[in-house]
């Protein structure tokens, strides 16, 4: 028995010990599979739009390794191998390859430059209805999701030439190359959306929303018509059918009782790609300054705002060849209107209140070589200002409300070194002004019916040394309503923009530019028509403001810089300036004729993979020029002389740092340039941290730290800039899909 049961130990023992190699053995198996086989992963990106590229071939060579990229862009590729190079490759781009090692393996972000083609009669083109870069050869891009920008203003302030000012009631304004912000037409997906009441504040649209900001400087009537002797800011919304995270909710706060939300959503429904953007931002804003003209600390109080938007986008594909875009923005605006110190202002609790309603529908027919566009845009913007308390001369309730409508259809055509689109459009302008306090003093509702014609170019031709573009745009303008601005004379304007770009094969990525315009600005109805205020009175004999000019550019892209060099002029006649008479009374008319001229420079340098570096830096000069004046040769009015920003960014595996300064230069108050402000310097500071928790989702942390060394400034005459203060987000972004399909 005893041996029986030392056998059946021993048999039981083996059999223990069998299992125990068995486990042993299998892991071993696992753990020298994990090690022999690593992944490579990462995505694959357009350069030009940041935007997923499906279906991308990845090649890892020489081992015959081959994977293809997911919906969203990305790919994942095992292999025994750690050292090697990927090849990359897709149809309409250029093929890219690059060094893998050990280190480098995981989580790459690859981005492929376009180059359209055709093969065997099938052209591959791009969408390009909404962008603005190939109807002028000088449009700088600002890509907003690269910039851990806290806004679309300090987004804009990267952009060379480009100054943020500030008016009397504390709203920040646009200035490119030295003109006017009223010079300046802003657009949002290529349809200009600030009428001729006045400007657009598109410092209240969610950053969340805005793909990348196109910029085209000076003389730009002939692609945006009036409102654009200054260039255009077009801003592109994010497009559903290219955006891959479904869910995303951002919440902030900030100095001053700041507290901002955000939640979008991206969705489908059978055929369409439907995307979901709520907005809202409320904050105190109320600090202490000193006022040098008092020597004593003041509160700058009743600066709050309340913000609140919604936009709904969506793409319907019904086919291969016809598509639709519709989209809606709505938005409620309150805010205070700061106590001033002025001689013409003296408010206590006056307010603003502002409401924007747009609508915007595109039907898109794609052919062979051509597609045929037509697109619809409506908007309502009302603004009302509120002051009961002070003295009588400082009371007012008013309410302006401007109405736009536009249509038009486009057909383009193209070809591999020809393209071409030609635009019929009609388009509708009104304006009424409610003075609730004094009815009589209300302006009846004025109107403006435009229509216009345009065509835009772009030809190409190669020799043995040179490749140059010809880039002409054309437009006619004409005023088809006499009745409510019969004194207006020029009803019919001509407006040209023509483009020359210059690039040589014997030097890779060097290219020159020129390009000569003439532009033109209505008046607005403001100006024609106000009389809501005793002391301001319109004038209905102004006439449109005419410029002319050019601009010249370098650019210059090697692996280690990017350069940019370019020069400017414009002439403006009749220009149109409030001046206060003898009486007292305040009213605009074309007082002075200009000459705005400069020279910018921009430069990146990214030293290394973890460290870049940006400048851009513009010398203005904004001279008057009208004749016969004693104010002939000096400096226009609030016009910085200078501008220089700086940005230093470091990027470590998932964390971000920025550091950025913004230098302005000094400008003047008065014609005879005797009053000066003094120009100033701001530095930022932002840290953005990214990190994947799994498949799924996405968590964000970012930090700004703005006007980091509490510089005390004033942005316009006696409005004084904020002192330092925070700003902070939190955002988590989710996809339903996840990482890899």
């Amino acid at each position: 028995m005893k041996n029986s049961h030392r056998f059946t130990q021993i048999f039981t023992d083996k059999h223990i010990n069998r299992k125990i190699c068995f486990i042993l053995l299998n892991i071993l198996i696992i753990f020298t599979t994990k090690i022999c086989f690593a992944e490579i992963s990462g995505r694959i990106l357009c350069k030009k739009y940041d935007s997923p590229i499906p279906f991308a071939k990845i090649e890892f060579l020489p081992y015959s390794k081959v994977t293809l990229s997911n919906e969203n862009g990305y790919f994942v590729l095992e292999s025994k191998e750690t050292k090697g190079k990927l090849k990359i490759s897709s149809i309409g781009y250029k093929t890219r390859i690059i060094k893998i090692t050990p280190e480098i393996s995981s989580e790459l972000l690859i981005k492929l430059e376009i180059e359209p083609i055709e093969i065997s009669g099938i052209s591959v083109k791009g969408e390009r209805t909404n962008s603005l870069t190939y109807l002028s050869n000088n449009v700088e891009i600002i890509k907003v999701g690269e910039l851990n920008s806290y806004d679309i203003l300090e987004a804009l302030e990267t952009g060379t030439g480009v100054v943020i000012q500030e008016n009397s009631t504390g709203e920040k304004i646009v200035s490119i190359n030295g003109c006017d912000p009223k010079q300046v037409a802003v657009m949002i997906d290529g349809i200009r959306v600030n009428t001729g009441e006045g400007r657009f504040n598109i410092g209240q649209l969610p950053i969340e929303m805005i793909d990348r900001i196109e910029i085209v400087k000076n003389n730009a009537s002939a692609i945006a018509g009036d409102t654009a002797i200054g260039g255009i800011v077009n801003l592109v919304i994010k497009s559903p059918q290219k955006m891959e995270s479904q869910n995303s909710l951002s919440l902030g706060f900030g100095s001053w009782d700041k507290y901002k939300g955000n939640y979008q959503r991206k969705l489908r429904i059978k055929y369409t790609d439907i995307l979901v953007n709520a907005n809202i931002e409320k904050a105190k804003n109320d600090f202490v300054y000193y006022n040098e003209y008092e020597q004593r600390n003041k509160n700058r109080i009743n600066n709050s705002i309340f913000n609140r938007s919604l936009i709904i986008k969506t793409h319907t594909k019904f086919n291969s060849k016809i598509s639709n875009k519709f989209s809606v923005f709505l938005q409620n605006a309150d805010k205070g209107i700061p106590r001033q110190t002025t001689d013409y202002m003296w408010y206590e609790n006056a307010t603003a209140f502002g409401e924007l309603y747009n609508f915007k529908n595109e039907t898109r027919f794609d052919f062979k070589n051509s597609n045929l566009v037509w697109k619809n845009f409506y908007q309502i913007q009302e603004s009302r200002y509120k002051n009961l308390e002070g003295d009588i001369f400082h009371k007012y309730n008013s309410k302006n409300q401007t109405v736009l409508f536009e249509s038009k259809i486009e057909w383009e055509f193209l070809k591999k070194l020809f393209d071409n689109r030609f635009k019929i459009g009609y388009r509708i302008e009104s304006y009424k002004f409610d003075d609730l306090l004094n009815p009589n003093n209300s302006i009846s509702k004025k109107c403006r019916k435009f229509i216009h014609l345009a065509n835009s170019s772009k030809v190409t031709t190669k020799s043995r040394w040179f490749e140059i573009s010809i880039i002409p745009n054309l437009r006619l303008d004409n005023i088809i309503d006499d009745k409510t601005i019969s004194l207006i004379k020029l009803r019919t304007r001509f407006s040209t923009k023509l483009g020359l770009e210059i690039t040589p094969k014997f030097v890779s990525n060097l290219s020159f530019g020129v390009n000569f315009g003439n532009s033109y600005r209505m008046p607005e109805f403001t100006s024609l028509f106000w009389k809501g205020d005793s002391r301001v009175k319109g004038n209905p004999d102004l006439q449109p403001e005419k410029s002319k000019g050019f601009n010249g550019e370098i650019k210059w892209n090697t692996d280690f810089m990017e350069f940019t060099l370019s020069g400017f002029r414009n002439t403006i006649e009749g220009l149109i300036y409030w001046y206060r008479s003898a009486m007292g009374i305040w009213k605009p008319d074309n007082l002075a004729d200009a000459q705005i001229s400069g020279i910018s420079g921009k430069i990146n340098l990214p030293i290394c993979d973890w460290l870049s570096l940006s400048s851009t830096a513009t010398k203005f000069y904004p001279i008057n020029k009208t004749k016969n004046s004693d104010h002939y040769n000096n400096y226009l009015l609030y016009r910085p002389l200078y501008k220089v920003h700086n940005c230093l960014n470091i990027k470590i595996s998932k964390f971000e740092l920025s550091f950025n300064t913004n230098h302005i230069g000094e400008q003047y108050d008065n014609f005879s340039n005797t009053v000066k402000l003094k120009g100033y310097k701001a530095f930022d500071l932002s840290c953005n941290f990214s990190k994947r928790i799994n498949n799924y989702f996405i968590l964000d942390l970012a930090f700004w730290l703005k006007n980091l060394l509490d510089e005390e400034y004033e942005l316009y005459r006696h409005i004084p800039a904020q002192g330092r203060n925070y700003e902070a987000k939190l955002q988590i972004k989710y996809n339903s899909r996840g990482r890899r399909e």
